[in-house]
């Protein structure tokens, strides 16, 4: 990422892996979770990813930038090309914190939503991911 002052010129790249059996359940079931992460195929896709391709706008809003980006979602072993609205805020200390939401359908993914107790049980095939990244500023210093 570059930046000049408290502008952001240009995200050169960014690359997002959450572990699988790093989501958890609002109600603590364990065995709802557990059935997340069969249908996600955990045991082959270890990970959610996001690797992002290219930013489509940035527009200042409040403390800091709308921006929409594309990229490629890889879950259950599916890769697809979305968009995603992210807000970005470059602070005075050089830390940069992304806040953001996507709502994905599992079936787009083909991962076919859990369901417990003979059906009883479901999940919905919406899902919103759901983040707040933040960077801080790493400085590089070399002596001659």
């Amino acid at each position: 990422m570059n930046c000049e002052g408290q502008m952001i010129k240009e995200i050169k790249s960014f690359y997002l892996e959450i572990p699988v059996k790093s989501l958890k359940s609002t109600e603590g079931s364990s065995m709802m979770d557990d059935k997340v992460y069969s249908a996600l195929k955990s045991t082959s896709n270890q990970n959610i990813i996001f690797q992002f391709e290219k930013i489509n706008s940035m527009s200042p809003n409040g403390n800091g930038w709308d921006v929409n980006v594309q990229g490629t979602f890889a879950i259950a072993g599916v890769s697809l090309r979305d968009n995603m609205n992210v807000h970005a805020t470059l602070e005075p200390d050089g830390t940069i914190t992304f806040i953001g939401s996507k709502k994905i359908r599992m079936k787009d993914f083909n991962v076919e939503p859990p369901k417990a107790f003979l059906g009883a049980l479901t999940t919905g095939n919406e899902v919103v991911i759901s983040f707040n990244i933040n960077l801080a500023k790493n400085l590089i210093i070399s002596s001659k």
